[in-house]
């Protein structure tokens, strides 16, 4: 992090980072989205067993075309009709 403070002092003028500081912040950040996270896998197979619909979506990133962006498609991947999968297509 010194790098980082020279720059920041130096280039920027602005204040110096503190680790400590940062290390705070992240643990206000970490109660903020704790209520939030979860065992997904779990989450999603007792949905599945209560008869709840369950929306799939891929990284979209992977096949993104930088020219024509996404194209979306919808497909079934499973013999249960409340599974559905959306991905991007290019």
């Amino acid at each position: 992090m010194k790098k980082e403070n020279v720059m920041l002092e130096h280039l920027y003028h602005k204040p110096l980072l503190v680790p400590e500081e940062i290390l705070e912040t992240l643990k206000e950040y970490r109660e903020m989205v704790k209520p939030f996270v979860c065992n997904t896998s779990l989450y999603l197979w007792n949905a599945l067993k209560e008869g709840k619909t369950v929306l799939l979506e891929g990284q979209l990133g992977t096949l993104k075309d930088p020219d024509h962006g996404t194209r979306w498609r919808r497909r079934r991947v499973s013999e249960q009709p409340q599974v559905v999968a959306v991905w991007g297509m290019v």
